[in-house]
């Protein structure tokens, strides 16, 4: 039951910790309170929060096999997904301006 929320906090604290990437970890530090704060919207809808747990094991399986690309890759799939849902869309340039 639940969101998933404190769940999705551990998978991505322990993803960060196992990057043993100093500049990840600080990045991670810095936008813990903004991800908190949109974290459990985000997890409220059912579909979301099934595709989020699918992608997650997705990148824990690749770091288990020490796949660091498919890692990568499933990672940039996630932080895609996650910023599609959360992410107003840009209005459209009308062509010929920028």
């Amino acid at each position: 039951g639940g969101s998933g929320a404190d769940g999705d906090a551990l998978f991505h604290s322990a993803v960060s910790a196992a990057a043993h990437n100093s500049v990840m970890r600080e990045l991670m530090a810095y936008l813990a309170q903004p991800i908190e704060e949109t974290r459990a919207a985000s997890l409220s809808a059912e579909d979301r929060r099934y595709r989020s747990l699918a992608q997650h094991r997705g990148v824990a399986d690749a770091i288990r096999r020490g796949d660091h690309a498919a890692a990568a890759a499933a990672m940039r799939e996630h932080i895609a997904h996650v910023a599609a849902g959360r992410l107003p869309a840009a209005p459209a340039q009308p062509r010929g301006r920028s």
